[in-house]
């Protein structure tokens, strides 16, 4: 499948630097194998590169194919094989019946993750970022191919917190689209193994023009959700003595929620995609995970290795033997005193 280069950016270097561990005996030795592998890469310059593809149809997971149905091979990233042969099909049906067709150079926005608020904010958001001025311009399309009902209304906020109009925007229901001239993006992540420093920039633009709101600390809530904190009210209680924010980000407004990241120098929670706002915190802040002992963190640790914060703690728990549904550390927080978060 043929494409051209029409644009190229540089991403810089970076070398991982492993975050603090504390009780990492309670990680498996195949979990610590994993996890020294990734914290020891060095990840040398990349290139950031921008292809246009004519006439091409783009399937769910954000896989294109050509009209005789051959796969661009740069938008396989985590697809199985039959990943592929279910899209190859699905553009085949589109092809033979009604096909959506998009005339305008369109920037395929998207890619597997979508559906988890991290990876939007830190691998597919700035793509749109980079491409915000043809956006402006109305010269680009975006194309979503995939909305969840449950990141409609991120998606939507944060395209607009860039000001990225929302004529510009094709929504998507997994669909095939037939597009006329793609605009594909390659080199800003590699999932689980790869994050690009441009989600910095992105983040940094965003937040702009919002007001922090200053706290000593900020303890990121999983309240109900299966993976969270034993007894999780108690320890709350003793933050919110100490004079931290408590907050449950998907009940606040999205300018609400830098504000708080914004606003603080400390945060902390158990690992999941609600930490992702670290990237809105000042820089030279301190990150806390409580993490899964058998949960290797890669998405976290890179933020700490390129510095939009300091990852200064990684504390890694047990999960419970008798209903796999909660994180336990004895004494806590009197195990871990409330000043070191």
């Amino acid at each position: 499948m043929a494409a051209s280069l029409i644009r190229v950016m540089d991403a810089f270097a970076y070398a991982f630097a492993a975050p603090l561990t504390l009780f990492g005996y309670l990680t498996p030795p195949d979990v610590v194998e994993f996890m020294t592998q990734r914290w020891a890469a060095n990840h040398e310059k990349r290139t950031i590169r921008f292809h246009r593809l004519c006439d091409v149809f783009v399937a769910a997971e954000e896989l294109v194919f050509d009209r005789d149905l051959n796969v661009y091979s740069p938008s396989i990233t985590q697809h199985t094989l039959p990943d592929i042969n279910r899209a190859r099909a699905e553009v085949k049906a589109a092809q033979a019946g009604v096909c959506s067709t998009i005339s305008i150079p369109t920037l395929l926005c998207g890619k597997p993750g979508i559906s988890n608020y991290g990876h939007w904010l830190a691998e597919i958001l700035p793509i749109a970022f980079m491409s915000r001025q043809q956006l402006y311009s109305r010269e680009w399309r975006v194309l979503l191919t995939h909305i969840y009902p449950w990141m409609k209304a991120v998606i939507h906020n944060f395209l607009a917190l860039l000001g990225i109009p929302r004529e510009c925007r094709v929504a998507g229901d997994g669909t095939v689209q037939h597009v006329k001239e793609l605009v594909f993006v390659t080199g800003v992540s590699e999932h689980g193994f790869y994050y690009g420093s441009v989600a910095i920039d992105c983040a940094d633009e965003l937040a702009g023009g919002i007001r922090g709101r200053d706290s000593i600390g900020l303890w990121i809530s999983r309240a109900g959700e299966r993976r969270r904190l034993r007894d999780e009210p108690t320890a709350l209680t003793a933050l919110q003595d100490f004079g931290w924010a408590i907050i449950e980000p998907g009940h606040l407004p999205f300018r609400e929620q830098i504000a708080f990241a914004k606003g603080t120098t400390r945060m902390a929670g158990v690992q999941g995609a609600r930490l992702t706002n670290l990237l809105f915190m000042k820089p030279s802040s301190k990150l806390t995970s409580f993490v899964p002992a058998v949960m290797p963190d890669i998405f976290y640790a890179t933020w700490h290795s390129i510095g939009a914060s300091i990852f200064a703690k990684f504390v890694a728990l047990m999960i419970s033997r008798m209903s796999g549904a909660f994180l336990a550390m004895r004494n806590w927080p009197s195990a871990l005193p409330i000043w070191w978060l």
